[in-house]
C-alpha cells in the first residue's frame, strides 16, 4: 500500500497570506459596481411574517438530462470555449431577471476555493470552500453567446480571488449587505 503524500493546511494559510487583497477587493468592486437590485421570486412577495411557527417538508428535486441534450450542451460549451457551469449560471440569471423584472441580477455559487497553483491541494484536508457572487447584466441587444463568453470572461478574471470572504465583497456595494439571496 502506497500513500500519496499528505499535505499540510498551513500551505494554504502560507499562500492565503501572500495574496494581494487590495488588487481583489478591487477588482470585487469594479465587478459589482453600480449593483442595487434585491431580488426575490414571484411567490415570495405574498408571504405575510407570522409569529406561528411555520413547518416545511424537506423535499429534493433531480433533472437528469438526455443523453443528446447533453451532448448539444457540451457542443455548445466546446464551440464557444465556455463551461458548462456558466451556461448553467447564465440561464439562471436570465431566469432570475425575467422573474425580477430587471436585466441586472446577482446570485451566489459555491467555490472549491483550492488554489491550483498548490502543488497536492487536492489531497490537503481541510475547509477551503467559499461563496462567492455570480452577476448576469444583460446588455441591449446582446445575444445569449455573446453574454455567457462575458460571463465566462469575467469569471475568469475573477478566479484568482476566490478566495476573498462574501462579507469583504459584500462591504464593497451600494447597500453592503443582502448581496446574495439565492445560492
Amino acid at each position: 500500500l502506497k500513500l500519496e503524500k499528505s499535505y499540510n493546511y498551513d500551505e494554504y494559510i502560507k499562500w492565503l497570506d501572500k495574496q494581494d487583497k487590495e488588487e481583489a477587493l478591487e477588482n470585487w468592486k469594479s465587478y459589482l459596481e453600480g449593483y442595487d437590485t434585491t431580488l426575490t421570486l414571484p411567490d415570495e412577495a405574498k408571504i405575510e411574517f407570522r409569529k406561528e411557527k411555520v413547518e416545511y417538508e424537506e423535499e429534493n428535486l433531480s433533472l437528469k438530462l438526455e443523453k443528446n441534450v447533453l451532448n448539444k450542451l457540451r457542443g455548445f460549451a466546446s464551440k464557444y470555449r465556455v463551461t458548462i457551469g456558466v451556461i448553467c449560471s447564465t440561464v439562471l440569471g436570465i431566469t432570475l431577471q425575467k422573474y425580477n423584472n430587471t436585466d441586472d441580477v446577482v446570485f451566489g455559487t459555491v467555490v472549491s476555493g483550492r488554489p491550483s497553483e498548490i502543488e497536492g491541494i487536492e489531497n490537503t484536508v481541510g475547509i477551503f470552500i467559499n461563496s462567492i457572487p455570480v452577476r448576469i447584466n444583460t446588455k441591449e441587444n446582446e445575444s445569449f453567446v455573446e453574454l455567457v463568453t462575458r460571463v465566462q470572461n469575467e469569471s475568469n478574471k475573477l478566479k484568482s480571488y476566490e478566495y476573498m470572504s462574501l462579507a469583504d465583497i459584500q462591504n464593497l456595494t451600494i447597500s453592503k449587505q443582502n448581496l446574495i439571496k439565492y445560492l
